[in-house]
Order: C-alpha cells, then structure tokens, then sequence
C-alpha cells in the first residue's frame, strides 16, 4: 500500500525560521579549541537574492544555536557532468546535495559516511518515512542520507483551457487513453495541447515515469549488478503512445526541444494544455512566469496498467572524507536545515507564516517525509497559512494515494536519462523511427555508464 500524499508546506523557498530546538555538537573530531567547520552545498547564487538570503539567514541561526560551529556554505550545484570528477578529486563539501538517482551509487562506491547513529539521535528520527529512507540506504539497513525533499509525479494542466474545450476542470485525465482524448479535444483552444520535455536529461527522466506508468522497469538489480531494462514492451509501447499524439493527432504543437523551464514558461502563458511534473512546479509558475494560480491545475499521473508513478528529489549526504566532529555537525545541520519544519508543528507554522508573507505557496501537496501522525500534526499547524488552491489538487491527492512510488534507477540515473533524451527527441522528430532500435542504442550506452558507476 503506497503512501498518501499530503498537503504540507513549502519549506525554506524564500526565508528560514529560526528553528526552535538547539542543536548540540559535541561529538569527538572538534579541533583543540572544540570547533568545528563544515563546509554545505546548497548556496542559491546571487541571480535569486531572496532564496540566497534566506539560506545565509539559516547558517547565521544554526551558527548562533551551534557556539563553536562553522558553516561554510557552497555556490556549486550538483552537475552530472562534473560532480564525479570533482568526488574524485576530493574536491567536495562535507554537505552534499544531490539527485535521489545518485544516492545508491555514492553508498555502492563508498563516498558518502554512514550516519545511522547520527540519525538515531535526531529529534525525529524514528518518525522518518521508511519507503523515503530507503532510497539513501544499503542492503543492510545503515543509512547515509537524508531527504530534503521528495515529490511524485502528476499532470500538470490548464483548467481554463479544459473549461474552453468542453472538458471537466475537477476530472483530469487518469489514463493515457484519456490523455490522448482530451489532447485532440484541446487542440481547438491551446497551441501545444500536450508537451513533452526532451533536453537536458529531462527526456529520459519523462521517459522513466511513462514507463512505470505502463508497468515496465528503467533499470533492475540482477545478483550485485544492476542492469538497464528499458528496452522492453512497456517502454516501447509508452513510446507509440507518444507517436501516436505527436504524428496521428497532432496534438503536441510544433516544439519538440523542450525543457522544465521552457514548458513551465508556455503552460504559464496559456499555450500549454498538459505535461507531466511534480506539483511543487506551482512557485516557480507563479513567481518566475507570473501564472494565474486560478487555473494550475494538479491530477494524477496517467496509467497503462502500471498503477505507480515516479518519486524522486534531493537527499543530502556527508562525504566520506568527514570526520566525527564534521559528520554529527552535518547531520544537525542537514535536520536544522531541511526537516525540522517538517516534524516540528512550532516551526512549521512558523516557516508557513514568514513563507506566506513572502509570496511564498504554503500547502503544495507533496510526499511526506515523516510518518502519518506526525504529518497530520504539521499540516495543521500550517492550514491557517494556506496559499495553494487546495481544491485544484483535489484529483491528485485522492488518485496519487492509490499508486505505488516508484523510485529513479539507482545506479548511473543521469546518464540512463541522457541516452534516453536521444530516444525520445527521435521518436518526436521522425515519424517513422525505430522505437526498438533506438532503445537499444540507448541501453548500450547505459549499460557502460551502469558499469562505471556501479
């Protein structure tokens, strides 16, 4: 039985609460004068000074509840490309933030620290997800993360442009063959009924979430190896569906080069009817394109006989290179920082305040990372603050509740999704491309980006 989703709020977005409860940092490893330094990716860059602010604001208050510790925050943004290299190196912050999809190959290649004990003696510990936990966690059981946030896939569409097309706003489709019926009949009010992303690792993330929706599998563990398998009948069959609304119905408009940033621009302006994507995209429609919130609207994600849908986000980890003093002052950090506003009613309703005077969306629905009791107790705290339409994701609350979360491949996650970008840019472009030939391309590919990193 999968988890519901809950409505909780967006959390450090704009301003950091001072968090109520003081954080202790005396472990051994403190230098002779009992300090402590640690350095954390996650520094917003001068482009977004409020975000940046308030995550300056946050080292401050930890700093002020921590005498002796030292944050050192960090610019650098986790990058497919260069993160590895930069591991190798030793070149990271004792703080890392990174996609869900690289948590099982830094525990596999040992660089990440385990910190069970650590978490054991956290505030909430015991009260964490245990489906969310996993995810940063070995065989065994020993943990070496921690999330900082989790989503699962849904529609995102127009509830203006269904009312224009005769479709009902509070009934969003649920399955592809629904999908593909109110694409054609949106083709009469909106420019690109239905949108695709395609580019920067996107496509193949769009890729994996359609295939899990189908019923198929990205990547599995055989014995101690992982193996790609996207290059079943799933997949293929998630791909045709795809032909078929770009090519037969002509309902996916004339841009097939699309990113998160590129659609979420258009859906806001009106021109998008459907994508797929995580509701939390609801900040930066409002306050980066200035969408309408009247007409964001949220259902769950389409199925073909999958029943599950995509789960993924952002765990932070403590590089292997840390020693005690670093490791416990990391994982105070990585609680202050990231969970506490999501166990502690105090401090939630207190976060949901300073975040609904800042414009900032209080009551985003997304996965809760702690268990149902401490949830509920957290959303009541917020629901005076409120700001996101609630009734707008009425539809993905109730249908994502009844599907299993599906994880991200665990091993070589990025570069499964870059072969996969090459898949479905073909499939958009040519009409008469080989599904089954490029899924094997594709998986030649993944399977030496699999063997490097696994």
């Amino acid at each position: 039985m999968s988890p519901s989703v809950k409505v909780v709020g967006a959390i450090g977005a704009v301003s950091v609460l001072l968090a109520t409860a003081a954080c202790s940092n005396d472990d051994g490893g403190e230098a002779a004068d009992g300090s402590v330094t640690i350095s954390v990716m996650g520094l917003p860059p001068d482009s977004k000074p409020e975000e940046r602010q308030a995550f300056l604001d946050a080292v401050d208050a930890f700093e002020a509840q921590n005498p002796g510790t030292t944050v050192e925050p960090s610019e650098y943004e986790f990058d497919a490309q260069t993160f590895s290299a930069r591991l190798a190196g030793g070149d990271v912050d004792t703080v890392l933030r990174v996609p869900f999809t690289e948590a099982q190959a830094l525990i596999q290649r040992g660089q990440v620290s385990d910190i069970t004990a650590e978490v054991a003696e956290l505030e909430a510990g015991a009260a964490l997800e245990p489906r969310i936990l996993d995810l940063m966690s070995d065989a065994d059981g020993n943990v070496f993360g921690l999330p900082e946030r989790a989503y699962a896939i849904g529609l995102l569409y127009n509830r203006d442009l269904f009312e224009q097309a005769g479709l009902d706003p509070d009934a969003p489709p649920t399955t592809w063959d629904e999908l593909q019926e109110d694409a054609v009949a949106l083709k009469e009010v909106a420019e690109t009924p239905y949108a695709e992303l395609t580019t920067d690792n996107q496509g193949g993330w769009h890729v994996t979430m359609e295939t899990y929706s189908y019923g198929g599998t990205i990547q599995e563990q055989q014995g101690d190896e992982y193996v790609a398998t996207f290059d079943n009948p799933q997949t293929v069959a998630a791909l045709e569906n795809l032909r078929e609304l770009r090519w037969q119905d002509d309902a996916m408009g004339a841009q097939q080069l699309r990113n998160q940033a590129d659609t979420l621009r258009d859906f806001a302006a009106g021109k998008v009817g459907m994508w797929l994507g995580s509701p939390d995209t609801f900040n930066g429609y409002v306050n980066n394109f200035d969408g309408d919130p009247a007409t964001y609207g949220v259902g769950p994600m389409p199925q073909a006989g999958g029943d599950g849908t995509l789960t993924g986000g952002w765990v932070t980890m403590v590089s292997a290179g840390a020693d005690d003093a670093q490791r416990a002052a990391a994982v105070q950090w990585m609680d202050f920082k990231n969970l506490r506003q999501r166990y502690d009613p105090e401090s939630a309703a207190a976060q949901a305040e300073s975040d609904q005077s800042a414009g900032v969306a209080v009551g985003i629905p997304e996965v809760p990372l702690f268990d149902e009791a401490t949830t509920e107790a957290v959303d009541a705290a917020i629901e005076p603050f409120v700001t996101f339409p609630q009734g707008n994701a009425d539809a993905y609350v109730e249908g994502t509740a009844a599907l299993d979360y599906v994880p991200e491949p665990a091993v070589a996650g990025q570069e499964i999704y870059s072969a996969l970008d090459a898949v479905i840019q073909s499939v958009l472009a040519e009409e008469d491309a080989d599904v089954e030939a490029l899924l094997g391309e594709a998986k030649e590919q993944a399977t030496a980006a699999i063997r490097r990193k696994g």
